[in-house]
């Protein structure tokens, strides 16, 4: 196996392990010059809850123009067990959304995260560590940006930035 990780050469890189897969993120991010797009099921299996993946999406939001857009199937996972992630969507909500997944779509069991529609890393089944990682193959991570688009327009509001209240 090639593990996918910021040095990896251009092309489709397999993971089958959960620290692979956390690596192949973190790389994912690194790359990212000014647009993220995540569709997974909470977020708790990305990794990007730790300080690593906090910074790595911190340093990502603080690029000019950088956008950040994630559809989640379940948002009360993120609410309740990601302050870091939380934190950082509060920082930077211009540039930071979250939906969530209308409830005929939560069945999906796929999950991606997609950088600059050139870069991408997605797992085939969220229950399971196996997928790929793709380094500039604009033409395998096209579709997925794609599929990301559909989602977003189906999606609704999912987690805001700011407290409501008196």
């Amino acid at each position: 196996m090639t593990e996918p990780d910021d040095a990896a050469e251009a092309g489709e890189h397999a993971f089958d392990t959960r620290s692979d897969y956390e690596r192949g993120i973190l790389a994912t991010v690194a790359r990212a010059q000014r647009e993220l797009r995540i569709f997974d099921p909470d977020l708790q299996a990305t990794g990007l809850e730790s300080r690593a993946g906090a910074a790595a999406l911190e340093q990502f939001l603080r690029r000019p123009n950088a956008s950040l857009r994630i559809v989640l199937q379940n948002c009360i996972t993120l609410q309740t067990q990601s302050p870091r992630t939380m934190n950082l969507l509060r920082l930077y909500a211009h540039c930071f959304t979250i939906r969530r997944a209308p409830a005929d779509l939560r069945h999906l069991t796929d999950c991606f995260i997609l950088a600059d529609a050139v870069h991408g890393i997605m797992r085939i089944h969220a229950d399971h560590m196996r997928g790929k990682q793709f380094i500039d193959l604009p033409e395998r991570v096209e579709p997925l940006v794609q599929r990301f688009d559909e989602l977003w327009g189906l999606s609704e509001a999912g987690v805001g930035g700011t407290t409501l209240g008196l």
